[in-house]
């Protein structure tokens, strides 16, 4: 049975990324291109960085301010697509689209974004959790 299976693992996933956020803080750097990402029907609000260099996501970070969900959405998703070339960066957010949909994906590609798999069930969250996707996938499809 994979570990992704578990829901006191899947929480704790979500609340590590939420408390303790491996990509926070930006760097303001001028080669890298930079977004807004909000949701308007609650209060998160971020502002996305990504460095695109020989077409891969050589870096991305982010500030701000959401809930767990959207937070450790944003932070799972970056360490997800890091280091990728544009393409399969946008494999992978498309993937997760699907986990945020319920409808059957990738599970090894998706690896900590598996905590994710049940939000289509609770309709409140479905924003938060889909909202830095969104974000990533415009600053990458600006590049591509």
């Amino acid at each position: 049975m994979s570990l992704f299976h578990d829901p006191e693992l899947l929480k704790q996933i979500i609340i590590d990324h939420y408390r303790n956020p491996q990509h926070q803080g930006l760097t303001k750097g001028k080669d890298y291109s930079c977004i807004d990402s909000n949701v308007e029907t609650c209060l998160d609000d971020f502002k996305i960085e990504m460095l695109i260099k020989n077409n891969s996501v050589e870096d991305a970070n982010f500030e701000g301010v959401g809930c767990a969900v959207s937070t450790a959405a944003i932070d799972i998703l970056i360490s997800l697509i890091k280091h990728q070339k544009l393409e399969e960066a946008i494999t992978i957010l498309s993937e997760y689209f699907k986990v945020i949909e319920g409808i059957q994906y990738n599970e090894n590609m998706m690896k900590e974004a598996n905590a994710f798999k049940t939000i289509y069930q609770h309709a409140n969250r479905i924003n938060c959790a889909k909202m830095p996707a969104i974000s990533l996938l415009r600053l990458i499809k600006e590049k591509f």
